[in-house]
């Protein structure tokens, strides 16, 4: 499956008249592709599942890091409000 969309990722949409890209059977017809053999085939799916996998993995933290980043600075900015309208005394 990873081999089909590294062959597919970078084909040319036809953009001009849809608001979706269209890939015509001329587009489709210029592209040469090689089928390895079966076990080149599994050797590359093993290989980059675990790449595949990493970076889903590497997407929901980031996410999740972008989601407590915006957290802690809400909460940052409301103990900096709240200790600026305190009065500080001095003696």
């Amino acid at each position: 499956m990873y081999y089909i969309y590294e062959c597919i990722k970078d084909f040319k949409f036809d953009n001009s008249s849809s608001a979706q890209g269209q890939l015509t059977v001329p587009d489709i017809s210029s592209y040469e592709t090689l089928i390895p053999s079966e076990y080149l085939l599994k050797n590359y799916s093993v290989m980059t599942s675990k790449i595949y996998s990493q970076i889903k993995t590497n997407k929901i933290q980031s996410k999740a890091l972008v989601t407590l980043q915006s957290v802690l600075l809400s909460k940052m900015s409301k103990v900096e409000k709240a200790t600026s309208n305190k009065k500080v005394l001095c003696n």
